[in-house]
């Protein structure tokens, strides 16, 4: 039985989002429900298998067509043709990629007629300058008058930066740790409640999205950065920002040119693992 408590907890969520998740899984007729209301597992080994199978594909997609934009493969305005040919997607699959390109901010919709990309960081040097900049501004954030971050926020950052080391960095997509490493340093820079800076950071993280994809470190390597994540944010939880912004930039500092190290040719994403 898969009660709404017991999942809550166990994912360290309210069980609002665990209620739709389990309303979502019995549409798809994984679970089904007693007439007391209780839920449990309805299909077979083998329809989950599939099922679940379903976005490790759309994910794939997603960083192979991220992929053959930044190596140039794809020109900077296509129509929705070329692309279904190209990727030999559906209309819904393909509308579901870009829609998804077009909310995190690298493509938009032409008026009338296809789609065209945003600009984007599409070299290393510019990659690397991009971190130098940001060695510049994280810190700072920290640094300004009447620092105040969001607490709740924070804290659940830290608690995803947690499950990422004790084991979900080797099951978790490139797309998917750059959404959830870029959304902690933004809360981290929004806590400064300087507009500029929030900006600035916003934009950078919009422009390097894409280079992120081929530049993502070793799952190892990622896991200790996630330790040094958690070591800022329990600085920050502890009122010690002086230290936090100098352990901030430290991170920075060193990622940066790890980061912006060239990959062997032809590198692929590391495997993403079933749960």
């Amino acid at each position: 039985m898969l009660a709404e408590r017991e999942l809550a907890v166990r994912f360290r969520v309210s069980r609002t989002p665990v209620r739709a998740a389990l309303v979502r899984l019995e549409e798809q007729g994984l679970v089904e429900r007693s007439p007391r209301g209780r839920a449990r597992v309805a299909a077979d080994a083998q329809t989950l298998a599939r099922v679940l199978a379903r976005p490790l594909e759309s994910e794939r997609l997603y960083e192979e067509f991220a992929r053959e934009r930044l190596e140039g493969r794809l020109p900077d305005r296509v129509s929705e043709a070329t692309l279904r040919e190209r990727f030999g997607l559906s209309s819904r699959d393909l509308r579901s990629l870009l829609e998804r390109a077009q909310r995190e901010g690298w493509m938009d919709r032409r008026p009338g007629y296809g789609w065209e990309f945003r600009p984007v960081l599409t070299t290393l040097a510019s990659y690397a300058q991009s971190y130098r900049f940001r060695l510049a501004l994280e810190p700072a954030a920290l640094r300004e008058p009447g620092y105040r971050a969001d607490v709740a926020e924070l804290e659940r950052c830290r608690a995803h930066q947690q499950r990422l080391i004790d084991g979900d960095a080797r099951r978790t997509s490139d797309a998917a740790l750059f959404e959830i490493n870029s959304h902690l340093h933004e809360v981290i820079v929004r806590g400064s409640h300087n507009d500029f800076f929030i900006e600035s950071l916003e934009r950078v993280n919009r422009l390097r999205r894409l280079i992120e994809y081929q530049q993502t470190l070793p799952r190892d390597r990622a896991i200790d950065r996630c330790r040094e994540h958690i070591r800022v944010i329990d600085l920050i939880l502890a009122h010690r920002v002086a230290e936090a912004s100098t352990a901030l930039g430290a991170h920075l500092a060193s990622v940066g040119p790890e980061k912006s190290a060239p990959r062997h040719a032809g590198r692929r994403p590391p495997p993403v693992l079933p749960p």
